[in-house]
C-alpha cells in the first residue's frame, strides 16, 4: 500500500520530493543484498576495533559506513502508511541485520587478543534520557534529509554519527563473547532506545512532509486494533523506556553533584596560601560508599586525626559514608649558611661576575615521582633476592620524628619470606637512604595459588564442594601464619561481589579489608567468570633499628603519605 498520490501541499511540504518518489526509494532501495551485507560486516568490524582500541575516530568511521539507517527508516515509513508488506520487509531486514551484526562482533571479539573493557565500551552501557532525545531528534533530521529536494551530503553523515546504532550492537557482541552480561545488557538498552526513538521520530517526519496512507478500503489484516492505534502504542513504548532512563539521568546528576561537593570541600579545607595547596582529586562512587583520593602539597604534615575530621565533614555534607585518602607532598629544606658571593670584574665580558642561577624547582608531581623512583630503585634488587616477583609502592611518607614510612604490596615468586628476611630488608633500605625506616608490606602468594570459588548464576551461597575447597586452602595458609583477602575480576558485579564476600566472611573469617586496588596485582583474564577469589597474604611491619642508620638527615626531597 503506497501513499496518496495527490494531496494539497503546504509551502513547507513543497521543499520535499513527491511522496511516491520517497516511498519508492525507501521500499526498493534498501534491499538486503551482497553489497548491504558487506557494508554491514565492515561497519561492525570497524566499530568493534574502535571500541577495543578506545578510538573515537575509528568508531565515527564505523557509524558512517553502517547501512542500518535504511531498514530503520523503512520501519518508520511502514508505520506512517500502515503498510503491512513494507513493515514485514523492513522488519525482516532489520532483524537479520541485528542478529548478524551481534554474531559477527561476538566472533571477532572472541578471536581478538584485546578483551579489556575500555572507556568507549563503558560509555555505551549506561544510557540515560539524553540518549533518547538525541536519537529522537536525529531520526527526525535524517527523515527530513531523506525527503528533501536539496543535496543533503552534509546532513546525512551528521545524522549517522548522532544516532550511532552500530557501536551499541558491536558492544552487545563483545559483552556476549566475553561473558560480561552487564555490558551486553546496558548496550542492548541503548540500542533499543535508539531504535524506538528513530522509528517514532521518522514516523512524525514523514507525516510532516505530507506522506499519508492511501484512501482505500483497509484489508482485513490492517483493521486490527494495533494497526489503528500504532502511534499511541509507539509513544507508550517510548514512555516505558523513559522510566529507567530518567532514573539513570538522575543518578548521573547526583554523582556529579557529589564529586563537585567533595572537590569544593577539600579545596576549602586544604587550600591555605603559603602552607598547603590541593593539587588533584579523584572520586569513585559506589552503591553506598564514596571513595576520594586527593594529592596535597603541604609544608606541615596533615595528621591522621585531621584527615579523619575532613572525612567526617564530607560524610556529614553528603549524607553517606566517605573514605578519604590523602597523598601528601611534604617539603623539608635544611637551612644552609649564607655564603658571600664574590663579585669581581669579568675583563673579557666587560661586566660583573654573576652568581650561578638557581636550579629549576620540580613540580609536586615530579618530586613525588622522584622519591618513589628512588625508593623503588633501592628496594628492587633487595626484594628480588628475597623471592618477591613483583611489587608496587603504595605510599612513601615522612614523619615528624624523621622516620620514613614505606608502604608496599607485592607478589612472591613462590615461597613466603621469613620475618628475619624482612628485618634485613628494612635495615638495608635504611642504610641506603640514611634514614630510619618503618616498612609496612602486604605480600601475596603467586596468582597460581589463588583459590577461586565459583558460583551459579547470581547465587550468594556457593556450592558445598566449592566452599570446602576454600576451607582447606585457608587451613593450610593459617598454618604458615598467612592471612587471606577476597578478590574479584575487574568485570565482576560490585554489589553481588560484596554480598558474596559478606557471606564468606561470616563463615571463613574476615579478610584483610584492604582499600580498592591494593589487594593484588591485576587479576588475570583467565580467572573463572562468576567467581570470588581467595588469595593468601602476609602482613609485615618492621622498623629499622636506630643503630643501622646515622643521625637523621634533613633533605629537600618530597615525601607523600
Amino acid at each position: 500500500m503506497g501513499p496518496t498520490a495527490a494531496m494539497p501541499r503546504s509551502n513547507f511540504q513543497a521543499l520535499f520530493r513527491p511522496s511516491t518518489d520517497i516511498y519508492e526509494e525507501v521500499s526498493e532501495g534498501r534491499q538486503f543484498d551482497a553489497l548491504y551485507f558487506s557494508m554491514l560486516v565492515f561497519g561492525c568490524l570497524i566499530a568493534l576495533l574502535g571500541l577495543l582500541l578506545n578510538s573515537p575516530a575509528v568508531i565515527i568511521g564505523a557509524m558512517l559506513i553502517s547501512p542500518l539507517m535504511g531498514p530503520i527508516l523503512s520501519c518508520g515509513l511502514a508505520m506512517t502508511l500502515a503498510d503491512g508488506k513494507l513493515a514485514r520487509k523492513a522488519g525482516r531486514n532489520l532483524g537479520l541485520s541485528i542478529v548478524e551484526t551481534i554474531l559477527i562482533a561476538a566472533i571477532a571479539a572472541w578471536l581478538s587478543p584485546l578483551k579489556d573493557v575500555t572507556p568507549e565500551i563503558l560509555a555505551r552501557t549506561n544510557p540515560n534520557l539524553m540518549d533518547l532525545l538525541v536519537a529522537f531528534f536525529s531520526g527526525a533530521a535524517g527523515t527530513l534529509a531523506l525527503c528533501s529536494k536539496r543535496p543533503v551530503f552534509t546532513i546525512v553523515p551528521g545524522v549517522a554519527i548522532a544516532t550511532a546504532v552500530m557501536p551499541p550492537l558491536a558492544t552487545i557482541g563483545y559483552g556476549i563473547s566475553t561473558r560480561q552480561w552487564h555490558v551486553a545488557s546496558g548496550a542492548s538498552m541503548l540500542f533499543v532506545t535508539n531504535l524506538a526513538s528513530i522509528v517514532v521520530s521518522a514516523d512524525i517526519g514523514f507525516l510532516m512532509v505530507g506522506i499519508r496512507r492511501a484512501v482505500a478500503p483497509m484489508p482485513h489484516e490492517e483493521r486490527r486494533w494495533w494497526v489503528r492505534h500504532r502511534m499511541a502504542i509507539s509513544w507508550a513504548i517510548l514512555a516505558l523506556l523513559s522510566i529507567p532512563l530518567i532514573k539513570t539521568l538522575i543518578n548521573a546528576a547526583d554523582q556529579r553533584k557529589v564529586r563537585n561537593e567533595i572537590r569544593s570541600t577539600l579545596a576549602q579545607k586544604l587550600n591555605h596560601p603559603g602552607t598547603s595547596r590541593l593539587d588533584e582529586v579523584n572520586v569513585q562512587m559506589g552503591s553506598d560508599l564514596v571513595s576520594a583520593e586527593a594529592t596535597v602539597q603541604t609544608a606541615k604534615l596533615i595528621l591522621p586525626n585531621e584527615e579523619n575530621q575532613i572525612e567526617q565533614e564530607l560524610s556529614r555534607r553528603l549524607g553517606r559514608k566517605v573514605v578519604l585518602h590523602l597523598d601528601q607532598i611534604q617539603l623539608a629544606t635544611a637551612p644552609s649558611p649564607a655564603v658571600a658571593v664574590p663579585v669581581g670584574r669579568d675583563y673579557v665580558g666587560g661586566g660583573k661576575i654573576r652568581p650561578p642561577l638557581e636550579e629549576a624547582k620540580l613540580s609536586p608531581a615530579e618530586m613525588l615521582e622522584k622519591i618513589r623512583t628512588s625508593a623503588r630503585n633501592e628496594l628492587g634488587p633487595i626484594l628480588r633476592a628475597a623471592g618477591v616477583d613483583d611489587f608496587d609502592l603504595v605510599s612513601v611518607a615522612g614523619q615528624q620524628n624523621g622516620e620514613l614510612v614505606i608502604q608496599l604490596r607485592g607478589v612472591y615468586h613462590d615461597e613466603v619470606a621469613a620475618p628475619d628476611a624482612w628485618r634485613v630488608i628494612c635495615a638495608a633500605v635504611a642504610q641506603k637512604l640514611k634514614l630510619p625506616v618503618r616498612l609496612a608490606a602486604t605480600m601475596f602468594l603467586p596468582q597460581s595459588k589463588i583459590q577461586w570459588i565459583q558460583y551459579r548464576a547470581t547465587n550468594v551461597h556457593p556450592a558445598s564442594s566449592e566452599f570446602r575447597k576454600a576451607q582447606r586452602a585457608l587451613a593450610a595458609w593459617k598454618k604458615q601464619g598467612l592471612e587471606h583477602e577476597f578478590i574479584a575480576r575487574s568485570d565482576a558485579d560490585a554489589k553481588l561481589f560484596s554480598r558474596r564476600v559478606e557471606y564468606l566472611e561470616s563463615r571463613l573469617g574476615p579478610g584483610l579489608n584492604l582499600p580498592d586496588g591494593e589487594a593484588i596485582a591485576a587479576v588475570p583474564d583467565s580467572a573463572p567468570a562468576n567467581s570470588v577469589g581467595v588469595a593468601a597474604a602476609q602482613s609485615i611491619e618492621i622498623t629499622s633499628a636506630p643503630a643501622t642508620v646515622g643521625a637523621p638527615v634533613t633533605t629537600s626531597t618530597p615525601v607523600s603519605k
